[in-house]
Formats: structure tokens, C-alpha cells, sequence
């Protein structure tokens, strides 16, 4: 068991009041009518799922450690967070398999990738992103795939060096009743020309991840408002 497995077995025990999970994979609709994620432009070149993931090797991302809740009245919703405080995790993969791996943060995160979400998400974590809306919000019901931006170029910061990255942005909207048309807008920020988690840049409300506030999850080293 690596470090990483060790902390997050003493941090699950005492951390799911900061992040519970209140909806289950099997409980969560998720839409893509347009088949968006099957054509992520971008993505080619990216590799497939057995070399797209490096065990044991940890990304460093900066957290917000807040949950939020969708509130809906009158055809309007609004986002309510808790945003106690921004730290650095570390994220990395483990338990690699030909079908599926699981993914793990110090902070006590934990998803599963699998093969087949991978594949049909133009060999992308986009998917499981959004399959994974519990880690971020308590009560929604549906993700549904609104759009994906051409790639844009941002600038990261790795290993003391700028490096460019080709940012495709997914907006998502998400439904805290399904048999409603009330929603709120959430975005992905991916390197296609990556694999793998490491091609995860950002997690965010709207606008956030340019924005430098508000966001879920951030690359550390990404250099916000270009």
C-alpha cells in the first residue's frame, strides 16, 4: 500500500463531513443527446486506455474544500457553496488494471475510471467527471453534456518551466430534479493532448477556473485569465 493508501484510509475515517457523498453512480442520469464526448476535438493522439494512466505517481492539484447545493424556485437556480478554504492535494492513481482504475487524493477523494467510460469519452476522464458530480454537489440528479470549446492555449507552470496546454472546456449542466428543466452550469477543463488524470486542468463553476475563485479543483501551476 502506497502512502498516499495509507493516509487515505485514516482520513476516510474522519473526513466525509467535509466530503460526503450523498448520491450513488447508479442514482445520477447522465445526458449526452449530441454525443459531444465521443467527439472531443483534440483528443487524438492522446493514447488509449493501457498507457493512459501511471500508477502511483502523484499530480498536484489546489483544492476547495467546500460542498455545494443547487436551489431551484420560479424557473431560477442559484449555487449555495461552502468555501471554508483552499488547500494542495495530491491525486494519483492506483489499483491499475487492464479495465478500470481508481483514482485517490490525500484529502481523502476517491472515483473509479474505467475502460469503457474512458473510450467513450474520446479517451478522456470527461466521463467519469461527471459521473462523479457527488464529490462536489449533494443533491443532483441529472449531468447533461451542453458543449465542448474548441481548444484554447493556457499556460502551466511544471517542473520550474511554462509550458503551453491546450484547454478543451465542457460545460455541464446539472439538474437537481430530473423531471425539471431548472439547471446550473459547471465546466471541465481538459488537456486532450494529455492522458490519463493528468490531463485534468480544472473543475469549476461557470467561469471559475478563469477566474481563480470558486473553482473545485485546479492544476497547481495553471496560470489563470490568459
Amino acid at each position: 500500500m502506497s502512502v498516499i493508501s495509507k493516509f487515505i484510509f485514516f482520513t476516510l475515517c474522519f473526513s466525509f463531513l467535509s466530503w460526503p457523498t450523498h448520491a450513488s453512480a447508479a442514482e445520477l442520469e447522465i445526458e449526452d443527446t449530441q454525443s459531444i464526448l465521443r467527439q472531443l476535438r483534440g483528443a487524438s493522439g492522446n493514447g488509449d486506455f493501457s498507457t493512459a494512466f501511471k500508477c502511483e505517481q502523484p499530480l498536484s492539484f489546489f483544492v476547495t474544500t467546500g460542498r455545494c447545493q443547487v436551489h431551484c424556485e420560479f424557473g431560477l437556480c442559484e449555487q449555495r457553496c461552502d468555501w471554508p478554504q483552499i488547500v494542495e492535494a495530491q491525486f494519483q492513481a492506483e489499483d491499475c488494471s487492464a479495465d478500470k482504475v481508481s483514482i485517490y487524493s490525500s484529502l481523502g477523494h476517491s472515483f473509479e475510471v474505467t475502460a469503457a467510460d474512458y473510450q467513450a469519452s474520446s479517451n478522456s476522464i470527461a466521463l467519469t467527471i461527471a459521473k462523479s458530480i457527488s464529490l462536489f454537489y449533494d443533491n443532483i440528479e441529472k449531468v447533461s453534456v451542453s458543449v465542448a470549446n474548441f481548444p484554447e492555449l493556457r499556460k502551466v507552470i511544471e517542473d520550474g518551466k511554462m509550458k503551453n496546454v491546450m484547454l478543451t472546456t465542457i460545460y455541464l449542466s446539472l439538474y437537481p430534479d430530473r423531471t425539471k428543466p431548472e439547471s446550473i452550469g459547471m465546466v471541465v477543463s481538459l488537456d486532450l493532448q494529455r492522458s490519463g488524470l493528468d490531463q485534468l486542468m480544472c473543475i469549476g463553476s461557470e467561469d471559475s477556473c478563469m477566474k481563480n475563485q470558486d473553482y473545485f479543483i485546479k492544476r497547481k501551476g495553471l496560470i489563470s485569465g490568459q
